[in-house]
């Protein structure tokens, strides 16, 4: 019986110890540390996101549009959340991939990282940003992902703006393409992040490229509070973005159109002919009316991330490299170069003429100034 008491003594001498240590814990938590747990759990709740801002349009001199933007439904995929996961994600990509009628393959090549021996399709951009797997989606499909985020973490739909070409390969390489921004040029480049929001594209060639700065605008930023799991419950602080510059250039669609039928006449009649170029001017001010290059592509390949095979063929010598404009980097022998000091004539007949390489084409933004930049 004397034991007996004894190992009662003891047992609650334990859960009296226990519950002792419980208390001092508590206040611990709830008096000392509370202050730094409650910031700990509102930097938890709150997101930041960036909501980039609408690229300007590139119009010719008419004010047709060269190069102008498209809304469409896109899919994307964090890659870091999926990552966190205990299957990296896979259960989640193959439930994606039956809404989306995409192959798992492909969502799994969409989001992997760029890099040596990487072949595309594959980010170049942040891997801290959301990665588009899937453009033009279905409305039916992108509601189906967003009401049931639970089984589609990570994983968000929303209505983005696309480059669109109208005149579809006319001027390619005078206009340029865009591409995200790759995290090494974030890390290389002083201030670039404080520029970029992440989700925006940077113009790579051409036009897009010289004019960056203008047309890309600056991105909003909204602060929201969201649940457990990721959905948006308030919205606390937000900005809107400011839309990039319109580009009025000195092309004339018309003309270019012209041109660009020319040249493929001239090619067709010329035997063993495997390239051309062709620039007009206007002879009174200079501008730069037309600029065409044989081999050329459509720019929309670039549109949603290129493929592989695309891409080595815009860069092999068996397709003539149709990336490079050879009407300005292109290198001829003298006395190569047909010239015709009757521009206007020529123009107003309908034919194109062809003129040094070194012309400049000046352009103007929305906001009346006249930039010049060599074509």
């Amino acid at each position: 019986m004397t034991r007996l008491r004894g190992r009662l003594l003891v047992l609650q001498v334990l859960v009296i110890a226990m519950i002792v240590v419980l208390v001092v814990r508590l206040w611990q938590v709830q008096v000392v540390q509370g202050s730094r747990f409650v910031t700990v759990a509102t930097e938890t709740r709150t997101r930041e996101v960036r909501v980039p801002a609408l690229r300007g349009a590139i119009l010719d001199s008419s004010g047709r549009p060269l190069v102008r933007n498209r809304t469409t439904l896109v899919v994307s995929v964090d890659r870091g959340r999926l990552e966190r996961m205990q299957d990296g994600g896979d259960a989640v990509l193959r439930r994606l991939s039956a809404v989306l009628k995409v192959p798992l393959s492909k969502l799994k090549q969409e989001i992997r990282a760029c890099g040596p021996g990487i072949s595309r399709p594959c980010w170049p951009g942040s891997p801290y940003t959301p990665i588009p797997v899937a453009s033009n989606v279905n409305p039916r499909a992108a509601l189906q992902i967003l009401e049931r985020q639970e089984d589609f973490p990570g994983v968000t739909a929303d209505i983005q703006a696309m480059r669109d070409y109208p005149n579809g390969k006319d001027a390619a390489q005078l206009l340029g393409y865009l591409q995200p921004v790759t995290q090494s040029e974030l890390e290389k480049r002083e201030g670039l992040k404080a520029d970029y929001s992440g989700v925006d594209l940077t113009g790579r060639d051409g036009l897009e490229r010289t004019y960056d700065s203008a047309l890309r605008g600056a991105p909003g930023l909204r602060n929201v509070q969201v649940d457990r799991m990721g959905k948006v419950i308030t919205v606390n602080q937000q900005s809107d973005p400011v839309p990039g510059d319109v580009l009025v250039t000195s092309i004339d669609a018309n003309v270019q159109r012209i041109v660009e039928k020319s040249i493929d006449q001239a090619i067709r009649e010329v035997p063993n002919s495997d390239g051309a170029a062709a620039v007009v001017l206007d002879i009174k001010t200079g501008r730069v009316i037309a600029m065409a290059s044989r081999p050329t592509y459509d720019p929309k390949v670039w549109t949603g991330g290129i493929l592989e095979k695309d891409y080595r063929r815009l860069l092999s010598d068996k397709s003539g490299k149709p990336l490079v404009s050879r009407a300005i980097a292109g290198e001829y022998a003298p006395g190569s170069t047909f010239k015709i000091s009757s521009a206007s004539a020529m123009i107003a007949d309908g034919e194109p003429c062809t003129a040094p390489t070194s012309a400049r084409v000046p352009t103007t933004s929305r906001a009346g100034r006249t930039r010049t930049r060599a074509a």
